[in-house]
């Protein structure tokens, strides 16, 4: 429990951040905290047994779609060592997993887990679709101006040209 009371205080401090503008840094706390907790519970549960690596997907996903290939490539060789340190290490007998005491406990766990990785998806996924819907807003706005300064600028032009009497302009 005290593990879930420190997660929901690190998701309200990334939300601060990103709130304030700041996208990268929680990113890389979010995805770095996320795999840490996957690879804690496999290496707490019953090792590569118990399924816990396959949620390596998802905060692969979430590094891909925040951060880019090349930490996302730096996360996946980081999970892809931890799984087969697991199975070395059981190979060697050094590492015995241990089998969680209450089933429903365990699946409680990496159950909530999945779903705040889920919900932190939807909710940084939904603020970046609202960035590139701003930019591209203000990029329209932008070349609608440029064309209306263009077209004043044509506008002037022909004006000085065609004019029948000379124009003089002075300041006084």
């Amino acid at each position: 429990d005290l593990i879930l009371i420190g997660l929901i205080c690190v998701i309200l401090m990334l939300n601060l951040l990103m709130k304030k503008g700041y996208y990268r840094a929680p990113s890389i706390l979010l995805i770095i905290i996320s795999w840490s907790a996957m690879t804690y519970l496999m290496w707490t549960g019953e090792g590569v047994y118990d399924g816990s690596e396959i949620a390596y997907f998802a905060v692969l996903l979430l590094a891909y779609l925040f951060l880019g290939w090349k930490f996302t490539l730096g996360i996946l060789i980081a999970s892809l060592i931890s799984i087969w340190a697991s199975v070395f290490l059981e190979i060697k007998g050094i590492y015995i997993p241990e089998s969680p005491k209450e089933v429903t406990v365990y699946a409680r766990d990496i159950s909530i887990i999945l779903l705040i990785v889920s919900v932190l998806g939807f909710i940084y996924l939904r603020k970046v679709d609202m960035y590139v819907n701003r930019v591209t807003e203000e990029l329209s706005e932008r070349i609608k101006a440029e064309k209306a300064l263009q077209g004043s600028r044509e506008n002037y032009k022909n004006l000085f040209e065609d004019a029948a009497d000379g124009v003089l302009i002075g300041n006084s």
